[in-house]
C-alpha cells in the first residue's frame, strides 16, 4: 500500500502540477493565446521521439491515431476558424487571432504532419528518419557480414543469397535473416531465432 500511495502521490502532483502551470501560462500568454494553443496541438511529438528512443513502432493503432487528431483538431478548428461561435464577444470574450484561415491551416497541417510520421514509423521503422550518427547507441542491422555458403533464414527456411542484397540483416550474435522475417519475428519475441540472445530494437 505504501507503494500504491507513492505512486499516486506522483500521478497527482505531475497531473495538477501540469495543470495549474498551464492555467499559469495561458493566464500569462493570454494575448498570444492563439500560438500557445497552435504549438499545443503538437502532442504527438513526445510520443514520435518515444518511439525513437525505445525502438517501439506500434505504440498505438492507427485508426486511435486518425481518430484522436481528428477529434482535437475539430476542437481548435472551432473555436479559431468558426465565425458563430461561443466566442465571439457577446457572451465570452473574443479569442485572440480568431477567425484565423492561416492558423487553422497551419494546425491541420501540423496534424497532418505528426500522423504521417507516426504512420511511417510503423511502416519502416521508428527511426527511419533519424540519421545513424545521431544515434551512436542503436545498433545496426544493416552492417556488412560475411555471408556463409548455403545459409538460410531459420524463420522463412529460404536460403540467403547475395542478390537479397540490402534485404539481408545481422543480428549482434552474427546470425542473418530476412530483414521482414526478424521484423515479424520481433513484433512477438526480443530474442535471436537461432541462439535465443536478446536483440535490440530495429
Amino acid at each position: 500500500w505504501e507503494t500504491v500511495r507513492q505512486e499516486l502521490s506522483r500521478v497527482y502532483a505531475q497531473f495538477y502540477g501540469a495543470l495549474i502551470g498551464g492555467l499559469v501560462v495561458i493566464f500569462i500568454a493570454s494575448d498570444y493565446l492563439d500560438i500557445v494553443a497552435l504549438a499545443m496541438q503538437a502532442y504527438w511529438v513526445p510520443q514520435i521521439i518515444h518511439d525513437v528512443r525505445h525502438g517501439s513502432k506500434n505504440s498505438f493503432t492507427r485508426r486511435f491515431i486518425i481518430t484522436i487528431a481528428a477529434t482535437r483538431t475539430l476542437e481548435f478548428l472551432y473555436l479559431w476558424g468558426c465565425p458563430a461561435g461561443i466566442f465571439n464577444g457577446d457572451i465570452y470574450p473574443q479569442l485572440p487571432g480568431a477567425q484565423s484561415f492561416q492558423l487553422c491551416s497551419a494546425a491541420i497541417c501540423l496534424q497532418a504532419a505528426q500522423v504521417a510520421v507516426m504512420i511511417s514509423q510503423q511502416r519502416l521503422g521508428p527511426r527511419w528518419f533519424v540519421p545513424w550518427l545521431c544515434l551512436p547507441h542503436v545498433y545496426n542491422y544493416r552492417r556488412t557480414a560475411q555471408a556463409v555458403a548455403g545459409s538460410e533464414c531459420v524463420i522463412c527456411m529460404l536460403e540467403i543469397t547475395p542478390e537479397d542484397g540490402s534485404h539481408i540483416v545481422t543480428t549482434p550474435c552474427d546470425h542473418r535473416f530476412h530483414d521482414s522475417c526478424l521484423e515479424r519475428w520481433m513484433d512477438v519475441k526480443m530474442e535471436c531465432p537461432t541462439c535465443r540472445r536478446t536483440l535490440p530494437p530495429m
